[in-house]
C-alpha cells in the first residue's frame, strides 16, 4: 500500500510538472506575440518610477507597433456641463512624471480629471482604447526631452515631467502643444520661440455663450530662440468624442509652405482626428516609451508669424456637410 501511495504521489508530481511546462510554453508564445502586459511583474502595477528599469529586458520583446488595448471599443459622447451661464475659469493641473506607471494608474488619473472637469463632468466617460494604446511600466518622453531632443541623452529625454501628462491631466485642452528645436525650419517669416518654452497655458476659460474653450499662452521671451514648428496634439478631442476639426479663424499663424500649397492644413478643409498614445520610439530610449502618434499629420503643424497670434478650431462629433456648420465645440488659443 505504501508503494502505491508513493506511485500516486509520483504521478501527481509528474502531471503537475508537465502542466507547468505546457503553461510556460504558452506564456512564452503569448509574450513573443507582444501581448505580454498580463505577465509583467506585480511591482509594475504600482505607480513608481524606480521600478521601471527592472522590467526593461521584458519590454524589449515588445514589437514596435501600436498596442491593442484589452477593453472593447468605446465611443464617448461629449456633453457640456449643464447650468453654465457665464464664462468660467478652468484650473490647469501641473504636468507630472508618468515613468513606470501602470496603464490602470494613468487611466485612473484620466477618469478623475474628467470627473473634476468644470466642462465635461456630466458626460459618461471611459478612456477610448483606440486612443490609450499605452503599455505598463514604460517611460514617457519628458517636456525637456521633447524640446531639446537632439541635445540630450536617451536617459535625459525621459527625465522630468512627461510631455503627454499635460494633455492627459487637462482634458479641456482639446489641443495641447509640443515642439522641438528644428534648425531646418528657420525662416524670416516666423518669430523664434524661447529656448525653454513648453507651451503650457497660464489661463484656460470656457464661454458658454460662444461654446468656446480658450487657452492663453505667453511667449514674450524670444532671446536665444529657434524657429520651431508647433505641433497640435489632438488626443484630448479625439478621446472625448470629437472626430473632425477645421481651423475657422487665425491671425499671425503660418503653415509649412509645401502643405499649404497642397491644401493640406487645418485651414484648407475638414480633417479627421487620429491622434493616440502608443508604445513607440519618440523618446529614442532603448525599448521605447509611451508617446503621442502619429507625427505625420502635417496639417497639425503651425508656426507663429508674430505676436499676438491666435487661432480658433471648430470641432464636430460627426463629419459636417461643410465648414459653415455650427461646431459642437470651439477651441481657441491666444499667444502673446
Amino acid at each position: 500500500m505504501e508503494n502505491n501511495r508513493i506511485n500516486e504521489i509520483a504521478k501527481m508530481v509528474f502531471i503537475a510538472a508537465l502542466i507547468a511546462i505546457v503553461l510556460s510554453a504558452l506564456r512564452i508564445a503569448v509574450v513573443e506575440d507582444g501581448n505580454f502586459s498580463a505577465y509583467l511583474p506585480d511591482f509594475l502595477q504600482e505607480n513608481r518610477q524606480t521600478n521601471y528599469n527592472n522590467s526593461r529586458a521584458m519590454l524589449l520583446r515588445t514589437p514596435e507597433r501600436r498596442q491593442t488595448a484589452p477593453e472593447q471599443t468605446h465611443q464617448n459622447n461629449p456633453k457640456i456641463k449643464s447650468g453654465l451661464s457665464e464664462t468660467i475659469s478652468i484650473p490647469i493641473i501641473p504636468p507630472m512624471c508618468f515613468n513606470g506607471s501602470s496603464r490602470d494608474a494613468i487611466l485612473s488619473r484620466r477618469r478623475h480629471a474628467i470627473k473634476l472637469s468644470r466642462i465635461f463632468s456630466d458626460m459618461e466617460y471611459e478612456p477610448d482604447p483606440e486612443v490609450f494604446g499605452i503599455v505598463d511600466g514604460l517611460p514617457w518622453i519628458s517636456l525637456e526631452g521633447a524640446l531639446h531632443f537632439t541635445k540630450l541623452s536617451p536617459d535625459e529625454r525621459i527625465t522630468g515631467p512627461s510631455r503627454e501628462s499635460v494633455g492627459i491631466l487637462n482634458p479641456e485642452l482639446l489641443y495641447y502643444l509640443s515642439t522641438s528645436e528644428n534648425e531646418d525650419a528657420q525662416s524670416e517669416d516666423f518669430i523664434p520661440l524661447y529656448k525653454d518654452f513648453y507651451f503650457i497655458p497660464y489661463k484656460l476659460t470656457y464661454n458658454p455663450s460662444t461654446n468656446t474653450i480658450t487657452a492663453y499662452i505667453q511667449n514674450d521671451k524670444t532671446e536665444n530662440g529657434t524657429y520651431q514648428p508647433i505641433f497640435l496634439s489632438d488626443t484630448n478631442a479625439h478621446d472625448l468624442g470629437y472626430k473632425y476639426a477645421y481651423m475657422a479663424e487665425s491671425e499671425n499663424v503660418g503653415f509649412y509652405k509645401q502643405y499649404k500649397a497642397e491644401n493640406n492644413t487645418l485651414k484648407s478643409g475638414i480633417k479627421e482626428l487620429t491622434g493616440y498614445y502608443t508604445h513607440g520610439n519618440a523618446c529614442g530610449y532603448e525599448g521605447g516609451c509611451n508617446n503621442y502618434a502619429p507625427y505625420w499629420q502635417y496639417y497639425n503643424y503651425i508656426f507663429l508669424k508674430k505676436l499676438p497670434a491666435r487661432f480658433t478650431i471648430k470641432l464636430w462629433k460627426t463629419k459636417p456637410a461643410n465648414v459653415e456648420k455650427t461646431a459642437d465645440i470651439n477651441f481657441q488659443m491666444i499667444f502673446h
